[in-house]
């Protein structure tokens, strides 16, 4: 039972199969981005403003793009690239200083930008969605969003003439059909994850979606936030929750209540990794009125839990892990079991590339608002990348390499594949040579 790709990644191998003529090179992306970003709040008084914050939030996000993980990289990246960038930004002045583009980054407001910068990119991925017609027959299946949070780990201070200061925390939502993070909420100094779920969740209307999340954020309110906007949840339990994680252990510790669940309700798969067989077997069931206190778990219709079976093939010998879940899906274990697979999915392809790909952990800009907006840019890259490898055929680490070997004729590149209209006009003489 393999896990299909999601849209991002369709359309990623889609785009491979074109050859676009680069010399016919079009700005249009960044203009229409730039068009919707003027819309920003700008607080500065313009008596005193030399940059544009819109052009300064362009050169940021194209730098980051780029390989560029600090401030002295983000100035070098525009000196060197001024004549390029010229072309479609006013940049009369010059190009500012380390601190100036620190400042202004700080100056913007992370609430206006990413609900800009993820809906263009849906918006992008919804033109070739349909240019394409990728994933059609799956039109009708719930979206997985993922829910966790995150330090940046360097922003913090143990001391410092302000007292300490604590890191910047993200709460994030992953939408595992659409490969992205479609939302942030930047979580309080004197706050932590579990109020901050339901406070991001409420920004949605959430039919006909399955949220996912860690054991730590499985609380009443949350459970209780999602059925009121209408979605599905299916969410892990551990020690931290009592009574219910016990009754659970109990439960699919029977063998003869496991036994009858595995006959109405079950499904396995199994992959190699390195030198390990790993086996995983899904397990739900409607049977839950007997619980304690199960009524306290909003709309609670079905328990379940999956099993990971661990065998090492040097040594042969076997690990066995278990995980428990409730949720209010009715009873489908393909359903049940993708929405468990993906709900790593933000941990494996969101966090891990904000560390390894972007380096989030090594900035050590402390300015909480400069933080958060290099947080909601690194993800909108991160974005861009996805979309472009199965072209570029590298990592996404080695794709920013590439793009800062040779920014120039790379973005052009780039740019040309993210013009829906280009493709659109390839993909139709393309369909009339092949009848």
């Amino acid at each position: 039972m393999s896990k299909k790709s999601n849209l991002l990644k369709n359309i990623s191998e889609d785009l491979s199969k074109f050859n676009i003529d680069v010399n016919n090179i079009n700005f249009k992306i960044i203009k229409e981005l730039r068009e919707k970003l003027l819309y920003t709040s700008d607080e500065r008084h313009s008596s005193y403003t030399i940059y544009s914050m819109v052009d300064v939030l362009i050169i940021t996000i194209l730098a980051i793009l780029s390989d560029c993980d600090e401030w002295t990289q983000i100035v070098m990246f525009a000196k060197k690239h001024y004549n390029w960038l010229n072309q479609f930004l006013n940049l009369q002045d010059g190009i500012p200083s380390k601190d100036t583009f620190k400042r202004i980054i700080s100056i913007i407001n992370p609430k206006e930008i990413e609900p800009i910068l993820v809906n263009t990119f849906i918006d992008l991925l919804k033109q070739y969605q349909d240019i394409f017609n990728v994933d059609s027959k799956h039109k009708n299946e719930k979206d997985v969003w993922s829910m966790d949070g995150k330090n940046c780990n360097s922003s913090g201070r143990i001391s410092s003439k302000d007292g300490e200061i604590k890191s910047l925390q993200a709460m994030s939502l992953y939408s595992n059909n659409f490969g992205m993070c479609i939302a942030t909420e930047f979580i309080d100094d004197k706050s932590n994850e579990i109020p901050t779920g339901p406070k991001l969740l409420n920004l949605f209307n959430l039919e006909n979606i399955i949220v996912t999340f860690d054991a730590l954020n499985t609380q009443e309110e949350t459970i209780k936030t999602i059925v009121k906007q209408k979605g599905f949840y299916v969410a892990a339990i551990k020690g931290n929750q009592g009574n219910t994680y016990e009754n659970l252990v109990d439960y699919f510790n029977d063998e003869q209540l496991l036994k009858q669940v595995k006959e109405e309700n079950y499904c396995c798969n199994t992959e190699k990794s390195h030198s390990s067989y790993i086996k995983y077997e899904y397990f739900q069931t409607e049977d839950v009125t007997w619980m304690y206190n199960y009524k306290k778990w909003r709309d609670l219709t079905t328990i379940g839990c999956v099993k990971k079976t661990i065998t090492n093939l040097n040594t042969n010998k076997t690990a066995i892990e278990t995980r428990y879940y409730i949720s209010n899906l009715p009873s489908n274990i393909l359903e049940f079991s993708n929405a468990i697979r993906s709900e790593w999915s933000i941990e494996n392809k969101l966090h891990w590339h904000l560390d390894f790909t972007f380096r989030e952990d090594y900035n050590s800009t402390v300015e909480k608002n400069a933080q958060k907006n290099l947080n909601i840019i690194r993800k909108y890259c991160l974005s861009i990348l996805k979309l472009v490898k199965e072209i570029y055929g590298l990592s996404l680490k080695n794709i920013r390499k590439s793009i800062c070997m040779d920014f120039e004729n790379e973005i052009e590149k780039i740019l040309t594949y993210l013009n829906p209209e280009s493709i659109k006009e390839l993909a139709k003489n393309t369909n009339s040579q092949c009848l």
